[in-house]
């Protein structure tokens, strides 16, 4: 095979993936409104104004953008159509990570497909909600830092994705410690590492700024809900959930039975999704990925395993949701073993 065609076929793999997650997403999705925050998601992004803690100010620039150039729907159909092109983007990308960790396309191409329309995937993307993009945007950071020889470029692209999923879904700050130590590998392995640093750094900050649109909008589109981005104190309790973290894990500790009743969740999560015979392959799968990138599998377990205590402690109805990025990787270890 030539290095030509080494390149070419996975990103026709993927660009099938793409288009048959869309095909079949777009005859599940909902046709209007939906459950969850689905109406607060898609009036906002009509208004262009901050949501649901911590703002999603990302996603509402991409709802508003379907709701005004798509010509299909009503604004509802409209916002749940970004929902599923953005899955559907992702689950192209699932199958360039699954190369890059050798994964055979006769394995990769059916699992890619068969993780975006499963059904904690489907729960979660087929009406206005934020995981396609948190999940959209791991994938992209993972697949960035995958590779072996470390690039400038990727650097900084990594790192400015970095800062725009921090300011997306606060569940990327649990995932952060591996993708940040998986960062420093490259940088430790490039020349002029402090110039680096300080140029990722900064890509970084101006990934972040995407939080500087809410107190700018907050006159034209208040908030309807939570906080009053106009202030400094309302602007910290939007980006940061102050009030609903505090009292979610309050909750969460409150009691053992809660932790416990959690944990079987989660199993029964794993188990539904992946089967036992899967969960046990992905053992023997998190070996063999070291042995093709040791550092990029370690960053992996290390951000599942913080994911997966965070669910059980954290008490929320969305447990499932906020643990899509933990069950793709256990998943493709599933799928490699």
């Amino acid at each position: 095979m030539t290095q030509r065609n080494r390149h070419t076929i996975p990103v026709f793999l993927a660009q099938i993936t793409t288009l048959s997650v869309f095909s079949l997403l777009l005859g599940m999705t909902s046709p209007g409104i939906s459950w969850g925050e689905s109406a607060l998601l898609t009036t906002r992004g009509w208004q262009l104004g901050s949501a649901h803690p911590p703002g999603y100010g990302g996603f509402l620039h991409l709802i508003h953008l379907a709701q005004h150039v798509l010509p299909l729907g009503d604004i509802a159909f409209r916002a749940n159509i970004m929902g599923i092109l953005i899955m559907a983007a992702a689950s192209g990308l699932i199958l360039l990570f699954m190369h890059s960790l050798k994964t055979p396309p006769v394995l990769a191409l059916p699992h890619s497909i068969t993780f975006a329309i499963s059904l904690p995937v489907l729960s979660a993307v087929t009406s206005a909600e934020v995981y396609s993009l948190h999940l959209l945007l791991f994938l992209g950071i993972i697949l960035i830092l995958s590779r072996h020889s470390p690039r400038i470029p990727s650097i900084y692209s990594a790192a400015f994705l970095i800062g725009v999923a921090a300011t997306h879904h606060l569940t990327f700050l649990i995932l952060s410690p591996g993708i940040l130590w998986l960062l420093a590998t490259q940088l430790r392995h490039t020349k002029h590492r402090l110039r680096t640093a300080s140029i990722a750094v900064t890509l970084l900050l101006f990934g972040l700024s995407a939080w500087i649109a809410f107190p700018i909008r907050e006159s034209v589109a208040p908030a309807i809900v939570w906080g009053d981005a106009s202030t400094i104190d309302g602007f910290m309790t939007l980006i940061t959930a102050a009030e609903e973290t505090r009292g979610s894990m309050r909750s969460g500790l409150s009691t053992i039975s809660g932790i416990l009743h959690r944990s079987r969740n989660l199993g029964s999560l794993l188990m539904s999704t992946l089967t036992l015979p899967g969960l046990l392959l992905a053992i023997p799968g998190v070996f063999t990925c070291i042995k093709f990138h040791r550092r990029l599998t370690l960053a992996l377990c290390l951000s599942g395993f913080l994911l997966a205590g965070s669910v059980v402690i954290y008490h929320s109805n969305e447990s499932a949701s906020f643990f899509l990025p933990g069950l793709l990787i256990v998943s493709v270890f599933s799928i490699t073993g």
